[in-house]
This record gives structure tokens, C-alpha cells and sequence, in this order.
């Protein structure tokens, strides 16, 4: 018999030990699959990363992937946006 770990090289968890640079304390954010924690250092711990902001608030409010401003602006500003553009091609 072969242990869980070995059965699967991605089971997790896999913990984020970066320092976060604000609080000088490990991050110990824990993904489930590796290619999650990939990521988050790449887009959180990665401070050549350009943010992107919202257009739309009137408060500076960032984040650090396309996606989150995509589903910030379909949540919170969905009247103002036309999301219609980012499904061109598709067929309702």
C-alpha cells in the first residue's frame, strides 16, 4: 500500500511561508493544489506586479488579478458596466 501523499503529488495543503513585507509575519496562507499557491505568490508576494484598479470607485480600491476587477465589476457595479464585451463571440 502506498500513503495518500504518494498516491497524489498535488494533495495539498500547500502553505504560502513567504513574509508578508506590511506585517513581517509568514503569510501561512494554505491552498489546496499547488498551481493555487503558484499564483497567489506570483500575484500577492510578487512586488513587481502592477495592480489593477477600479474605474468606477470613487474610493482607490486595487486588486492584483483581471479577474477579481471582472467579478468586482459584475458584482458591484453592475448597472454602470456593460459585461456584454467580455463574452464577445459567445452565443447566449
Amino acid at each position: 500500500m502506498t500513503l495518500k501523499g504518494q498516491q497524489n503529488s498535488q494533495a495539498g495543503p500547500h502553505k504560502c511561508e513567504r513574509v508578508n513585507p506590511s506585517t513581517g509575519k509568514p503569510c501561512n496562507t494554505i491552498f489546496s493544489r499547488p498551481y493555487d499557491l503558484t499564483r497567489h505568490e506570483d500575484t500577492i508576494h510578487n512586488p513587481k506586479k502592477q495592480k489593477v484598479r477600479c474605474p468606477l470607485c470613487t474610493e482607490e480600491k486595487t486588486f492584483s488579478r483581471n479577474d477579481a476587477l471582472t467579478r468586482h465589476l459584475r458584482v458591484i457595479h453592475p448597472d454602470q458596466v456593460d459585461m456584454s464585451k467580455s463574452r464577445a463571440g459567445r452565443e447566449s
